[in-house]
């Protein structure tokens, strides 16, 4: 017994644990190193003396109960933190009431565990599973909880609140052009900024990528929202510094109140959101309060990019070809591949409707190299039967010249099919020019060098400086179908069409007018000098056999 309690003694008095025998009357009988370090005392200044003496009257409120329970014969467990100045300790104490023979509970067995570690390991996972890592910005999660916090609060108060959901405009850019660190440092400064912006009340949150949520308290009406946002807005005014570099960035928001347009967190952000993509549809740089037609728009467009997703895999793409005429000889000098979707359950969905889509998705790059495929295969068929069709032209949308492995992808596709690049034209859109950067004209170079021939889709509605046309590698230009509707009665479509007319010879560049659907319009074009033409009036588009009968 005796060797046991030398080993019992050698324990306690070695133990890090703060371990203390405290009588029925609040007296210390027995403290261990530990205990004593702790209130930096020597264990017999604590021996005899009160609780109250060492522990201090300011806590005695907070322990007294616990040692009470205690000391009545319950054996307690809690937590508790004391402030120490500089920092805070955290710490799990255990009480059990000592028994003795024929005394019932005489003492309470005090044991004291440092949970300072543990708590703080604990608080940092917390704030790194509630926060954004880049910018300690609130997370999706603790965004959620918050949001839910605030309308039960407005609730209560009857109160108004507003969602609002940024996004940054065309980020992506920011990403490909200068690299993923650049993109960061953006998002810190922003982070920051809208952090200015905020009112006390206010939560900024970064939800994913460029996408920010702003949950703004308070809100009197429709028009105090908007004074707010137009505050967010102007964090945008001044540039953004990114490595050396003045980068000017603009953002698109949406913006949900409560409870006009939803009483809770998942219809609010919906709401926001869908709010969001009006805004961008109204040019970006804005902002936009939502409407309810809103949520039908932003349903659809999940519907048909989800669609898109599998429109490959179930082969539900075709081409349709449109011969391309010279307006002196009459004679076919190209024929342009033309993307169709049919939809098992929508029909023939526009092209219209969906391109837009698979640009912002990114999965234009997909189709595009489907569509690149598919018409110079076809075109080397036609080869193959002796058809003088001039050359295949097929569409690129400029996030595929901007994706930087566009040459190696059409160089892929000519190996593959066996197409010579001679016979290969690709259309680039007009707002290709406004973001032309080195690397799009080199790549647009190289393609020239190839053989393969390069024309401006659509020209005319894209403001296309004249600065920039002279200096990109191409050799035609496409008059865009709403300038041929009209001719040659409107006097406005008059003059624009002679004026590309007259620019393509001043360049040196061939002329092409597409949508052309009657005599008119044909004889027009020809008299002023318009090289080559299509159009329902000589071909609407067709399947790919209907083009071999075309040259029978």
């Amino acid at each position: 017994m005796e060797e046991q309690l030398r080993i019992f003694e050698c324990i306690v008095a070695t133990t890090q644990d703060m371990m203390a025998l405290i009588d029925q009357n609040y007296t210390y009988q027995i403290v261990n190193d530990a205990y004593a370090r702790n209130f930096q005392r020597a264990k017999e200044e604590i021996i005899g003396k009160s609780f109250v003496e060492i522990v201090g009257e300011e806590f005695m409120d907070t322990i007294q109960p616990h040692l009470d329970r205690c000391l009545q014969g319950e054996e307690v467990r809690y937590e508790t933190w004391f402030d120490l100045g500089e920092e805070q300790r955290y710490y799990h104490a255990l009480y059990s009431p000592y028994r003795e023979a024929n005394k019932g509970v005489t003492s309470a067995v005090v044991n004291i565990h440092d949970i300072t570690q543990i708590k703080e390991s604990e608080q940092k996972l917390y704030y790194q599973a509630h926060h954004d890592t880049l910018t300690n910005l609130p997370n999706r999660m603790l965004m959620n909880t918050r949001l839910e916090q605030s309308i039960q609060q407005a609730t209560r108060k009857g109160d108004k609140l507003a969602v609002v959901f940024i996004d940054l405009d065309r980020f992506k850019n920011i990403n490909d052009s200068l690299g993923h660190r650049a993109g960061d440092s953006l998002l810190e400064q922003l982070a920051q900024r809208l952090c200015q912006q905020r009112r006390k009340s206010d939560t900024v949150a970064r939800i994913s990528g460029d996408e920010f949520v702003v949950i703004l308290e308070d809100i009197k009406d429709t028009q105090h929202a908007g004074m707010v946002v137009g505050k967010l807005m102007r964090t945008f005014e001044e540039p953004f510094i990114i490595e050396g570099r003045t980068i000017k960035m603009t953002s698109s928001m949406g913006l949900s109140l409560f409870p006009d347009d939803g009483t809770d967190v998942a219809t609010l952000l919906r709401n926001a959101d869908a709010a969001m993509y009006r805004a961008k549809e109204d040019g970006r740089n804005t902002y936009c309060f939502y409407r309810k037609e809103m949520t039908s728009t932003v349903f659809e467009y999940m519907l048909l990019e989800n669609a898109l997703r599998e429109a490959l895999k179930k082969k539900e793409f075709y081409l349709l070809y449109q011969p391309q005429i010279e307006m002196l000889s009459h004679r076919c000098l190209g024929i342009e591949a033309l993307l169709r979707w049919h939809h098992p359950e929508l029909g023939v969905v526009s092209p219209a409707q969906f391109i837009p889509i698979a640009e912002q998705s990114g999965l234009i790059q997909e189709i595009g190299t489907w569509v690149l495929t598919t018409a110079c295969r076809q075109a080397k068929i036609w080869l193959e039967q002796k058809l003088d069709f001039g050359r295949i032209a097929v569409n690129v949308a400029a996030p595929q010249i901007q994706h930087g492995d566009f040459i190696q992808v059409v160089e892929n596709v000519l190996k593959t099919t066996g197409l010579p690049a001679a016979y290969l034209e690709l259309e680039l859109t007009e707002g290709l020019l406004m973001k032309q950067t080195e690397q799009n004209i080199k790549q647009l170079e190289k393609l020239q060098g190839m053989g393969i021939k390069l024309t401006i889709d659509d020209f005319g509605i894209g403001y296309s400086s004249l600065n920039y046309l002279k200096r990109l590698p191409i050799d035609k230009l496409k008059i865009d179908q709403s300038f041929i509707r009209d001719l040659p009665h409107d006097t406005n479509d008059t003059a624009i069409s002679q004026a590309v007319i007259a620019l393509g010879y001043a360049l040196n560049l061939q002329i092409i007018a597409e949508g052309v659907e009657n005599e008119e319009q044909a004889a027009f074009l020809k008299e002023k000098g318009c090289h080559q033409a299509q159009g329902y009036f000589f071909s609407q588009p067709i399947p790919p056999q209907q083009v071999s009968a075309l040259f029978a």
